[in-house]
């Protein structure tokens, strides 16, 4: 998506997680990387290595003076997230007791302080507008997807 939208060429190095990534990174045998703030929030504060921009739709609290890629690139976005899924066949009064439990751990100021400090934030909802994200989410991979003419090996 980066790539199409900033119009320019890179090659994409597929990594088996973010900890090859990083030490590569690092170590200087690879230039730039995409990879979540959790894991390098602390080589950046020590100035190992330098945050260009983060790929959050705003800026992360984390790194304020870093610009978010959608200051320049109007619309960019590509957020890693994490949430609570449960069988589709899971009685909804068991879905219902899960999400306000959910929502008031959310909620909890030590719990979002604790995120934010290694790099996440915090997002509630419903278990509607959750889904209603996942849809959204997976659509906009898809038309990346279906653009780049991206194929499984």
């Amino acid at each position: 998506m980066f790539k199409r939208m900033a119009g320019i060429d890179m090659l994409h190095v597929p990594y088996k997680g973010g900890a090859p990534a990083i030490q590569d990174l690092l170590g200087g045998q690879i230039k730039i990387g995409v990879i979540g703030l959790p894991p390098i929030v602390g080589h950046i504060r020590n100035g190992k290595l330098k945050a260009l921009g983060v790929t959050s739709p705003k800026r992360s609290p984390l790194l304020p003076d870093v610009p978010s890629i959608s200051e320049v690139l109007p619309g960019f976005q590509s957020v890693q997230w994490m949430g609570l899924v449960v069988p589709a066949a899971t009685p909804s009064e068991v879905i219902a007791k899960l999400a306000a439990e959910t929502s008031k751990a959310i909620d909890d100021a030590q719990v979002k302080e604790r995120l934010a400090q290694i790099g996440n934030e915090a997002v509630g909802g419903t278990p509607a507008e959750f889904a209603r994200f996942i849809a959204e989410d997976l659509a906009r991979w898809e038309k990346v997807i279906r653009e780049a003419g991206v194929k499984v090996d």
